[in-house]
């Protein structure tokens, strides 16, 4: 006569909890797309997102307009993203700071230019704004700082 010693279970039981955690620890794992993220060989110290419209003297928005950090006012090293507004005259610029610095927040320029088209090859309109940023570290949401610049384009 067999006897059994104990309770044998199903395999498929174990299984399941063995892909739950799997999947739990998968899904932990996701971040948001909007955090900052590490880049690169060499890393980075954080981002902000600087948004806003560009507009003309008689307050109607301006497509197609350059628009650009410039250099720190307190020597934070930003990367340079270039992107031009739309229909609306909006745009959005996510900035990385490369370089170490002693605060988690620095003034930018932001440039704004209405590129001369040939063969009208005149001077280029522009205009810039002052923005105080606050630096979010890598993998938190960046600040949204906002900005508004006026052009003289009638």
């Amino acid at each position: 006569m067999h006897h059994r010693t104990g309770q044998v279970f199903p395999r498929w039981p174990a299984a399941t909890v063995a892909a739950a955690l799997l999947l739990a620890c998968h899904l932990g794992d996701q971040r948001d797309a909007r955090a900052c993220p590490q880049t690169g060989e060499f890393g980075n110290y954080g981002c902000a997102v600087v948004e806003g419209a560009v507009v003309g003297a008689r307050g109607q928005p301006l497509g197609g307009v350059a628009v650009a950090p410039g250099s720190s006012a307190d020597g934070g090293q930003f990367d340079t993203p270039f992107h031009y507004t739309d229909a609306s005259g909006r745009f959005q610029l996510r900035l990385t700071r490369y370089v170490p610095a002693p605060s988690d927040s620095a003034s930018v320029w932001i440039h704004a230019s209405v590129l001369p088209t040939p063969p009208e090859v005149v001077s280029t309109v522009h205009d810039s704004a002052l923005v105080r940023l606050l630096i979010a570290p890598v993998g938190h949401l960046p600040d949204t700082a906002h900005v508004s610049i006026v052009l003289q384009v009638p």
